[in-house]
């Protein structure tokens, strides 16, 4: 099987949903040999911050001189940045071979009367496979969806679990309450297995997750919050139990994310040295990333409420000029609170429609900002919409793409090859 032709396979089974539960995932990796138990695992769940987290340990463990494993989702522009090893997205080959043995166990498990696996269980699956394969040291795994029932949650006894940050999302699927929510999160936790709480919390999910852990018989240290944060354009500076560290990724969440990763690779026992190392050289596309300046271009995948109002503080600390905003939101996440926030802090605004089909209606997405901006334009196509924005802006402005991750890759790869024709 071809790299392209495993991608067109994992993506057909899109029409069978989300399927919470483990029965599944769990029978694909018996057939599989159980690959998930060859490596070291972190595990990461969480509503806000989680792919950042992950990013930061990845890159922490490879300057420890670690071969590591990263699995987060959803990919920006390439679908194979999923899955990578030691900071390189894996080959269309070595995804076409693992993607090959993971549809005999996916047959394999639907012939058992387990029904047909997911798209998210075959990328879980054949990542695993893969890790395995490369013989990697440590693997870094982001959870998809909640934590329990989620088909990440096949570790007997990971090294160590994370939770960022918490807040309301996907709320028809994991409650309607903060406190609903964490239990799903700290579904992954295990019996023995440290965790690390990230800083910033909602009083009832840190209550939650405490209760969860001490009934889990997980040992759960919540990170202090980290201290004296200096934002630029640049990266993020801050002092966390009396040491300074810095990281190029942007925002006063970033250093919550930080002293998560660094409290828990601390338990782990990596040492300072690399901690500081790993975490001035991390990189993770799509979060307050600077494409090109005069004008400034920043793409963000800010799509509920907590995400939002962080996204907005570091535009307060780090943008000069005019804010042009382009946005385009899924119409089942929080897009009302999230367009106002953005559109409230906007000198115009463009409403675009990410090209999915749960995506708010552009027109939609156009007449919710009307009411907090004095300028406000749509295009159908999120392209059309990034041009009209940088005819709008002068070299000082920001222009700010935000919303949907599903929009931000396609800006994100426009962008670039823009930049490449100059």
């Amino acid at each position: 099987m071809t790299g392209r032709e495993a991608e067109k396979y994992i993506h057909s089974t899109l029409k069978f949903g989300i399927k919470p539960g483990l029965e599944r995932i769990s029978f694909m990796l018996e057939r599989l040999g159980r690959p998930q138990d060859s490596f070291r695992a972190v595990h990461v769940a969480g509503t806000n911050g989680k792919g950042s987290t992950c990013a930061m340990f990845d890159s922490v463990l490879r300057a420890a001189g670690y071969r590591v494993g990263l699995y987060t989702s959803p990919y920006i522009e390439h679908f194979r940045e999923r899955i990578k090893i030691d900071g390189e997205m894996v080959s269309s080959r070595a995804l076409g071979r693992a993607v090959e043995r993971v549809r005999d166990a996916a047959r394999a498990a639907a012939d058992a009367g387990l029904g047909e696996p997911t798209e998210f269980e075959l990328i879980t699956a054949a990542a695993f496979v893969i890790f395995a394969r490369r013989r990697v040291d440590w693997a870094v795994v982001e959870v998809g969806l909640g934590g329990r029932l989620d088909a990440t949650n096949v570790f007997k006894r990971p090294e160590l679990c994370v939770i960022s940050s918490l807040s309301l999302d996907h709320t028809a699927i994991l409650g309607e309450t903060i406190e609903k929510i964490a239990f799903e999160k700290c579904g992954i936790l295990k019996r023995g297995v440290p965790a690390v709480l990230n800083p910033s919390q909602h009083a009832g999910a840190r209550e939650a997750a405490e209760k969860y852990a001490a009934g889990a018989g997980s040992p759960l240290i919540v990170c202090g919050a980290p201290e004296d944060a200096e934002l630029t354009i640049d990266g993020t500076g801050f002092s966390y139990k009396g040491e300074r560290f810095f990281t190029p990724l942007i925002g006063p969440h970033q250093a919550d994310n930080a002293a998560t990763a660094i409290e828990g690779l601390r338990i782990i026992g990596i040492e300072e040295e690399y901690i500081r190392a790993g975490l001035e050289k991390v990189v993770f596309p799509g979060r307050f990333e600077r494409l090109c300046g005069r004008p400034a271009v920043i793409i963000d995948g800010a799509h509920n409420r907590a995400a939002a109002d962080a996204l907005m503080r570091t535009v307060d600390a780090v943008c000069r000029g005019k804010i042009i905003a382009v946005m385009g939101m899924m119409a089942d996440k929080e897009h009302g609170y999230c367009i106002k926030r953005v559109a409230s802090r906007a000198d115009a605004f463009i409403a675009v429609r990410p090209d999915n089909p749960r995506a708010l209606d552009q027109r939609e997405t156009a007449r919710e900002a009307a009411s907090v901006c004095p300028v406000v334009r749509s295009r159908k196509n999120p392209v059309d919409g990034v041009r009209l924005a940088l005819s709008l802006a002068g070299p000082d402005d920001t222009v700010l793409c935000t919303g949907s991750l599903y929009y931000i890759g396609r800006v994100r790869g426009y962008i670039r090859r823009r930049l490449a024709r100059k």
